[in-house]
């Protein structure tokens, strides 16, 4: 398991800012010289210790975003009595750091606080600082919230932190310690380095974990003392609906987890054993259904397993380091890896060369449990659930899920034993688009076969289609012209669908009033009419869906022949769009109170030539 060299996934520039120093002189005296009387930090009298010759605090609290690694070094050292000192003052607090009243300024997820601060054993100070950099997060953006009346905050917590209207409502002094501690990828970047998964369970000092507390009860306070009204944001409330996307045998309660726990304390690996004591703690925690606490530990585990695969598989180093962008979750699936992903090239800059992760042929083990990561992390219409969870958008309560927990225990074994754990072989993603195109012409074509017995039409070239590939849907390393062209595809699978549907409704009432006799002589003849003109009109509506199909084939089986030239490329496109166009209109004209249903045969006509002139692929 993972045969690589045991040493941290912190660069050791960075690991500087986690390391415990116990030699650090810290006396009782300081605390009044660091925190008030309230247990705030003295954030004036702290930030004029770090920075004495500064007299404007607002350009200084600008200017901190274009400091090098090494001042914050240098802040970092002078700042670590301040941190010890934190440790003791939140001890004397106890088990209550503070009235449940302190917390209501960050939002409804505070009155679960208490009872998610309980974790134990060696895992429990990341534990506590996922759930509090969430936490914070999330009341940082109803801050900004309700200072804009209603905007979107934006995305990373390093530019809401910078925000004026974040500034406007805290003292300045009080975002520059929030800057230092975890708004600068040159500093500490607290919330970065533990959301993404890359600390051991014992490198991540007490001490942060005491400062995040003390900073909350500080920002707390000051809302407090101004009376600040606070307008929360609408969070995610339930997964239901992505969830219901799920294939069932997924999301039923795993009943052997004690065997995988066996699996885990088994492992002899240097570099892998480091991280065993949260993957144990992952597994008590779903066994004993404590489903909000495994959901948050293992989403950054989830990302530090793809992390290794990627790492072993394609030979780069996965480490955090300074100056280079994390090798992060979206980074895992792109197409192409990047040898030197530093922060100041360009891309012309960047040696790339194939992602050998994403080669299912190679590595099959992978491409079912890909496909569900895709449709619970990836997908824009799915959960989100690790970007969604650490930005703080989601109510706490709506990872009591067991069935959410269940699936992601799925994606977490399944990444830790890819050999051993095939419980994801099958899986195909439901939500991507690939995919979806893939349900829909199966749809389709079932509706062509039923309208085509109904009214006794001619279904041969039905049968004669080319299948949809019967393997797992290719979503994995795709050109980027493709997902234009499955858009257009599924726009006229869901045309021509509703068109079927629309003259199943307008035969069936109008036969209905035949049998009733209550059709006059006009309106029998246009029954005739119609079917008469539904031969054509199904013909039409059966090449739409064969030439879309035929097209959908290429692209899985062989793409360049439809995107690799231009000029074919862009006569495809043209085709589609037309298509598009004419399926749209077939909706317009075949519904039941339509009187121009006659324009349909006209559309008929149009679509074969653009056909004849613009399709270039046969079966």
């Amino acid at each position: 398991m993972f045969p690589l060299e045991k040493k941290s996934l912190i660069n050791e520039k960075i690991l500087i800012f986690y390391r415990e120093f116990d030699n650090v002189d810290c006396i009782s005296d300081n605390l009044e010289i660091y925190f008030t009387k309230e247990n705030e930090f003295n954030a004036r009298t702290i930030v004029e210790l770090l920075f004495p010759e500064c007299q404007d605090k607002h350009n200084l609290c600008i200017a901190l975003n274009s400091f090098k690694y090494e001042d914050f070094v240098k802040y970092h050292s002078a700042m670590l009595p301040i941190h010890k000192c934190a440790e003791i003052l939140v001890h004397t607090w106890g088990n209550s750091y503070f009235s449940s009243s302190d917390l209501l300024w960050m939002g409804v997820n505070s009155k679960f606080f208490y009872e998610n601060m309980k974790s134990v054993g060696t895992c429990k100070y990341v534990e506590h600082i996922l759930l509090m950099t969430s936490l914070l997060e999330n009341a940082l953006s109803n801050i900004y919230y309700t200072e804009t009346k209603g905007k979107q905050a934006p995305h990373l917590l390093k530019d809401l932190i910078s925000t004026p209207e974040v500034e406007k409502v805290f003292d300045t002094e009080l975002i520059i310690l929030l800057k230092i501690l975890m708004g600068i990828p040159n500093s500490i970047n607290l919330r970065n380095i533990v959301w993404h998964g890359f600390p051991k369970p014992f490198e991540i000092p007490l001490y942060y974990e005491c400062v995040l507390l003390i900073m909350i009860h500080t920002l707390g306070q000051r809302v407090k003392a101004n009376n600040y009204v606070i307008n929360e944001r609408p969070l995610i409330r339930d997964f239901t609906t992505p969830l219901d996307n799920i294939t069932n045998e997924i999301k039923m309660p795993i009943k052997n987890i004690s065997f995988y726990e066996e699996k885990i304390m088994e492992i002899e690996n240097d570099f892998a054993q480091d991280y065993v004591p949260y993957w144990l703690q992952l597994c008590s925690h779903y066994r004993e259904n404590n489903n909000f606490h495994f959901i948050m530990l293992a989403m950054p585990q989830i990302e530090l397993l793809l992390r290794l695969h990627y790492s072993h598989i394609n030979g780069v180093d996965v480490s955090a380091k300074l100056h280079e962008y994390y090798i992060t979750m979206d980074t895992i699936f792109e197409t192409e890896v990047a040898s030197n992903r530093t922060t100041s090239n360009t891309n012309e800059d960047q040696q790339k060369f194939y992602n050998k992760l994403l080669d299912f042929a190679a590595y099959p083990q992978f491409q079912g449990t890909f496909h569900l990561i895709y449709d619970i992390f990836l997908c824009p219409n799915g959960c989100r659930l690790r970007d969604k969870v650490s930005h703080g958008e989601v109510y706490w309560q709506a990872l009591q899920n067991s069935q959410l927990a269940t699936v992601v225990c799925h994606i977490f074994l399944n990444l830790l034993t890819p050999l051993t754990c095939n419980t994801l072989e099958n899986y195909e993603s439901n939500l991507h688009l690939n995919c979806l195109n893939k349900k829909l012409f199966i749809k389709v074509k079932n509706k062509l076969l039923e309208f085509a017995s109904n009214y006794n039409l001619p279904s041969n070239h039905i049968i004669a289609t080319k299948e949809t590939p019967k393997s797992k849907v290719l979503i994995f390393k795709r050109p980027r012209k493709e997902s234009e062209i499955m858009l257009l595809i599924k726009s006229i699978m869901d045309n021509v669908l509703q068109t079927l549907e629309n003259y199943e409704r307008s035969m069936a009432k109008r036969l209905v009033l035949q049998a009733q006799h209550e059709l006059h002589s006009k309106r029998r003849k246009t029954l005739e009419k119609l079917q008469n003109a539904l031969p054509q009109i199904f013909g039409t509506l059966m090449t739409l869906v064969n030439a879309s199909n035929i097209l959908y084939n290429l692209l899985q089986n062989n793409y360049e022949l439809v995107l690799q030239d231009d000029a074919k490329y862009s006569k495809t496109l043209r085709f589609l769009k037309h298509a598009r166009t004419i399926a749209e209109n077939l909706v317009r004209y075949s519904h039941y109170q339509s009187n121009e249903w006659i324009k349909s045969l006209e559309l008929c006509d149009k679509f074969q030539e653009i056909y004849n002139k613009l399709f270039l692929y046969m079966e």
